[in-house]
């Protein structure tokens, strides 16, 4: 039986390789367009690798852009590791932005892509220009800078609570506007939790 090769017009593989370090463990990044252009970030869903962007990818490079996408760690060409975490994949899409620049730049994320970029964006905003999330779901876990005190006021209703959209099974993702100003984020709580 012969493999059929199938061809999408204008997708195109990267125009550069490398591999940025994540503490031993080796996570394959790759660039389309000029080196010298403004960065835009790329992230990959679960059980996916960046060579799903090679359609993608060409498009915002030709726009002017240095996309910038990587393997997740056990993806693609990156190293497998002997633990796999949320944290993890945190921590390796924050040393592929170091890999780039220190000033903020825009991130466009796939499913846990786009979870793993959401929780990096109310992190480290100062990092993130804009953020695009196409259906990736929030992690579980609380940030620690929101403390407890907050979240109890917030989920007390007691000032206006901003939902950001609805998450599977009844869970919200908001956050906490007083006069105009954000003053905390709240990754994943109960839509019950809501009522007054």
């Amino acid at each position: 039986m012969s493999e059929e090769v199938i061809r999408f017009p204008g997708a195109r593989r990267p125009d550069r390789t490398r591999r940025v370090d994540a503490y031993g463990v080796g996570i394959a990044v790759y660039e389309w367009g000029a080196p010298d252009a403004r960065p835009l970030l790329l992230a990959h869903g679960g059980f996916d690798f960046a060579g799903t962007f090679d359609g993608f990818a060409p498009l915002l490079a030709d726009g002017g852009w240095r996309v910038v996408s990587w393997d997740h760690r056990g993806h693609g060409d990156s190293d497998h590791a002997a633990l796999y975490s949320w944290q993890a994949d945190l921590r390796d899409a924050l040393l592929v932005m170091d890999s780039v620049g220190h000033e903020p730049m825009p991130i466009v994320g796939h499913s846990k892509g786009g979870g793993v970029c959401m929780q990096l964006t109310e992190a480290r905003p100062n990092r993130v220009s804009r953020f695009a999330n196409l259906d990736g779901m929030p992690g579980k876990w609380r940030h620690p800078d929101v403390a407890d005190r907050e979240r109890t006021y917030v989920l007390s209703g007691s000032g206006d609570v901003v939902v950001r959209g609805s998450i599977a099974e009844g869970e919200f993702c908001a956050f906490y506007v007083d006069e105009g100003r954000v003053t905390a984020a709240l990754s994943v709580g109960r839509s019950d939790d809501l009522e007054h």
